[in-house]
């Protein structure tokens, strides 16, 4: 018997198109996203890999999605809504976390959390990470958590958000199993106005120049 091998290598090339647009989710086609900002990444490591697919809504477009079921927006259209769907493979996801950069989300927000899609599993919490030291108190990062029985594990999480008044940049961002399973990349996050950033740097340079007066 032969075998056509051309033929053989264009079925395999479709099967496995067929099986990354099973896995696809809403986010990185939705059109009332922003086009430059939706898309997906392979967070990987030797000890546990996921697909993190994401996209970003200008304010008063979260909640028009039509590909999102219309969801309610905490923030009443008036913020950009950053989501995330974690897609899991045979290893557990535990958390998801997006790095954000001082002052890139307001510290009081609460503006956190998720909405439902078909076969989404919730996370168990979400919940912004505050650095109070050294002060002022800021967001330092965006938690997503699931410490359920099957965690994030062959499946998939619901529409993970949170909300920012700020443009978004691409920042460091991590999956993790467990405290020994970690792996990192970069995902959207909110930049902070101008102003903002100049004042953190600002801060940072006084307490440098306190701490070398001190020395001296």
């Amino acid at each position: 018997m032969q075998w056509n091998l051309a033929g053989i290598g264009r079925v395999g090339f479709v099967l496995v198109l067929l099986a990354g647009s099973a896995l696809a989710g809403p986010l990185p086609t939705d059109p009332n996203a922003l086009s430059l900002w939706q898309g997906s990444k392979v967070i990987t490591s030797t000890k546990i890999t996921a697909t993190v697919e994401y996209a970003v809504y200008a304010p008063g477009q979260f909640s028009a999605s039509a590909a999102l079921n219309n969801p309610s927006d905490p923030s009443l259209g008036s913020d950009y809504v950053y989501a995330y769907e974690i897609i899991a493979g045979t290893q557990a996801v535990k958390d998801l976390t997006i790095g954000i950069t001082a002052g890139g989300v307001p510290a009081a927000s609460t503006n956190i959390g998720d909405t439902a899609i078909t076969g989404g599993i919730s996370p168990t919490s979400s919940v912004f990470i505050l650095q109070t030291s050294p002060p002022p108190t800021k967001v330092s990062n965006a938690k997503f958590t699931n410490i359920g029985t099957t965690l994030w594990q062959n499946n998939h999480s619901d529409i993970l958000y949170f909300t920012s008044p700020f443009a978004p940049q691409l920042f460091i961002s991590s999956i993790s199993g467990g405290s020994t399973a970690i792996a990192t990349n970069q995902l959207p996050s909110p930049i902070p106005e101008p102003s903002t950033a100049i004042l953190a740097a600002t801060g940072f340079v006084a307490m440098l120049l306190v701490r070398r007066l001190r020395k001296s």
